[in-house]
């Protein structure tokens, strides 16, 4: 867990601090967490129709200012699927009035829509 705010320490420092393992523990320590996160992703994958992903993964990457800054083709690589049906997908999101799609970004217009249609996995791997 943390508080928000991110820290730059150099490896060195916490190496004269903690020894030299410090530098094959933080590396394990992120080789744990990038599994986990693979593993969510391929739950999901396999769980969850490409709808659902999709609608998590903008919901997850919506900033601030409402609007997930990403193109479909990106999309479709994190959720699995051609680009031609992440088109469709939030064509039919769009339709009924979640999201309004441009080029290269996704306005969201009803979250609750969004996350109402996602399976959910998106977010748990944002707040990890």
């Amino acid at each position: 867990m943390s508080d928000g705010v991110v820290r730059d320490i150099p490896l060195a420092a916490l190496e004269e601090r903690y020894g030299r393992d410090v530098r094959q523990d933080v590396s394990e320590l992120w080789l744990s967490q990038q599994l986990a996160a693979s593993r969510t992703t391929l739950v999901c994958a396999v769980r969850h129709r490409g709808a659902q992903r999709i609608a998590g993964w903008v919901a997850a990457l919506a900033e601030a200012d409402g609007v997930a800054r990403i193109a479909q083709g990106q999309l479709a690589a994190m959720a699995g699927l051609q680009r031609t049906s992440v088109c469709a997908l939030l064509a039919d999101l769009a339709g009924r009035g979640a999201v309004r799609v441009g080029r290269g970004k996704v306005a969201v217009h009803d979250r609750n829509l969004l996350l109402a249609e996602s399976c959910g996995c998106a977010a748990r791997l944002d707040r990890n």
